[in-house]
């Protein structure tokens, strides 16, 4: 994780795949990451159809 995003390794047929995640804007603070992080649940609850949690603010 830096800045600008987060990297994963994602599995795919059985084999690792590199995934980048970015930031909606460039994390200066790290009380930035939390605002982030909610908003990307919030964000991808969304676009599945499904609810999101009501802790994750």
């Amino acid at each position: 994780m830096d800045a600008n995003g987060m990297d994963f390794v994602a599995t795919v047929d059985g084999l690792p795949v590199p995934v980048r995640i970015p930031f909606s804007s460039m994390l200066a603070e790290r009380r930035q990451v939390r605002a982030e992080a909610a908003r990307m649940h919030r964000e991808s609850c969304a676009k599945l159809g499904l609810a999101p949690r009501p802790d994750a603010s």
